[in-house]
Order: C-alpha cells, then sequence, then structure tokens
C-alpha cells in the first residue's frame, strides 16, 4: 500500500513538474515575443528600473517581452540590479556602450539619444522593435502596438501636440501637424536599413543643429509613418498648458475620447523638466511613478539629472 501512495505521488510530482515546464516553454518560445529597447546613461538608470517594472506588471498572461537597454557607460551595480529585474518569463539585456567619438560633434545635444540612429544596426536580425524614452510607465499591454501594420512605412508614432501647438516657431511651419515624438516608436528596421536612414539622419542633424531629435526624425521619416492613438504616448505636460478641446481637436478625436484616455492611457510620458524623481510628491503622478520602483532603488542614487 505504501509502495502504490510513493508511486502515485512520484507521478503527480513528474506531471506538474512537466506542466510547469511545458508552460515555461509555452511562453519562451511564443511567436509574438515583443522585442522593447531603451537607450539610457547612468543618470536614468532609476527611472528606466520603474519603466520596466510598469511594462511587466502590466501586461497580458500570453505575452512575452524581450527588453534590451542600450546602457552608455552603465555602472556595473546598474547594469546587474537591472537584468535583476527579468522573470521567468520576460528577459531584460543590457548592451554595454561607450560614448562614440564620432558623435563629440553633436556638442549641442547630449549625446545618449543620438543612439537611436543605431538601433537598426544594432538589432540587424530584427526586422520590427519597440522603442521607448526611460521616463514613462507602461500601463497597458504592448500587443496591439506591436501587430500594428508598419510594412510600407519607417515607424508608428505619436504626433507632439506640445511642439506642433507652438505656432510662433518657424521651425515647424513646413511640418505643421506632423512633427511626432520619438519617446515612443515602433520602429520598421527593415526598412529604415533599406533606405539607408541613419546617413540621413546624421546629414540632418549636422546641418541643422537642432536642440532636439524629433524634427530629424520626422524630418526624415516624412509621411512614411502612421499615427498612433495620443494614448501610447501621453505628455501630462500638454493639459497644462493648452485647453483639453484644443489638444483634442489636434489628434483629431472627440474631447469625451481625449478624456478617456487622460483617465487611462496606455503609456505615461513624464517630458519636460518637471520628472517624478526631480520633484516632489506634488508632480502629476508622483505616487503612481513611485509605486514601479524596485525595492533596490537606492542603488541608482544619487540621481541629479
Amino acid at each position: 500500500m505504501k509502495k502504490l501512495l510513493f508511486i502515485t505521488l512520484a507521478l503527480f510530482l513528474i506531471l506538474s513538474l512537466s506542466s510547469s515546464i511545458a508552460l515555461y516553454l509555452h511562453y519562451k518560445n511564443k511567436v509574438n515575443k515583443i522585442p522593447v529597447v531603451y537607450i539610457i546613461d547612468e543618470h536614468y538608470s532609476l527611472p528606466l528600473s520603474a519603466s520596466i517594472n510598469s511594462l511587466l506588471k502590466n501586461k497580458n498572461k500570453s505575452t512575452v517581452y524581450e527588453i534590451y537597454i542600450i546602457g552608455i557607460e552603465l555602472p556595473e551595480k546598474h547594469i546587474d540590479a537591472l537584468e535583476n529585474l527579468a522573470n521567468d518569463i520576460d528577459s531584460v539585456k543590457v548592451i554595454r556602450k561607450k560614448r562614440k567619438e564620432d558623435y563629440k560633434e553633436f556638442n549641442w545635444l547630449n549625446t545618449t539619444p543620438l543612439y537611436k540612429f543605431d538601433i537598426p544596426d544594432i538589432f540587424s536580425e530584427k526586422q520590427k522593435i519597440i522603442y521607448i524614452d526611460a521616463d514613462t510607465l507602461i500601463l497597458k499591454d504592448l500587443t496591439d502596438l506591436y501587430n500594428t501594420n508598419i510594412e510600407n512605412k519607417y515607424a508608428a508614432v505619436v504626433k507632439d501636440a506640445v511642439t506642433n501647438l507652438m505656432g510662433n516657431n518657424e521651425n515647424l511651419q513646413k511640418n505643421d501637424k506632423n512633427i511626432f515624438s520619438s519617446a515612443v516608436m515602433l520602429l520598421n528596421l527593415e526598412k529604415i536599413r533599406k533606405d539607408n536612414l541613419k546617413s540621413a539622419f546624421l546629414k540632418f542633424n549636422t546641418e541643422n543643429k537642432r536642440r532636439f531629435l524629433d524634427l530629424a526624425f520626422s524630418e526624415i521619416f516624412g509621411e512614411n509613418v502612421i499615427f498612433l492613438s495620443p494614448s501610447y504616448n501621453f505628455e501630462i505636460v500638454q493639459n497644462t498648458i493648452y485647453p483639453l478641446k484644443l489638444v483634442s481637436d489636434f489628434y483629431d478625436i472627440s474631447l469625451n475620447e481625449y478624456l478617456n484616455i487622460l483617465l487611462k492611457p496606455h503609456i505615461i510620458h513624464f517630458v519636460g523638466y518637471t520628472k517624478p524623481w526631480r520633484a516632489t510628491a506634488f508632480t502629476a503622478n508622483y505616487k503612481l511613478w513611485e509605486s514601479y520602483l524596485p525595492k533596490n532603488k537606492n542603488i541608482f542614487l544619487p540621481n541629479q539629472i
């Protein structure tokens, strides 16, 4: 009797283990793995940890994220802490990079964001990828974004209300209502490589010496983009500058639809200087941002940007 009980228990454990392994392999080998890339230097390790945690905690059970961090001269302790944010299903990998000598000519810009131009080359084996700035919270699953059809386009992006509504900026007249934010982009890496856009990006910035990259992306990509809902790059600051009706009209959506986005955005982008890690609990959505910080957050301090 004891022998039979032992055999039964052993079979149960084997079946349970087999089911667990099968479930693990199911998630790890799903066709719809979603690659996501960030670019940071050490000053953005803390906000990135919150962004990654929000990405992982708000995903669907069937979603598998491959998270890549292009880390510009990151301290090893930051690399270890960021990679440890991974779980049994999703992965986090830091790709170590140094500041390039040939980017020093862009002395009017922080050179870290210029690595956005390198994404197609760094991920040469991938056809498309989601790029996200570190000063974000991802509150919804990104499967629908990743499945956006960009076969004949360079990217899927969100128009930048704050930049476009600055009517007194002479640089915007040519691209009225078409400047987009490069903070969140679904990039068609295959098409960007095929059309050799990296050289066009560098040439444009060298000739124009802009203080932001969005104009370069908007100019080079031109009309070969798909505009997404502002929910995918919700800039809180725009609601403190402009009337809500003006912003909803800019996005060609109803005021009610925009209010729903305001209440439940897919991605919050802390654009501008007022960042949660720079300010206090009075900052919009500070408590929400704080809730996604890892327990070992002090490893990323001091953070003085």
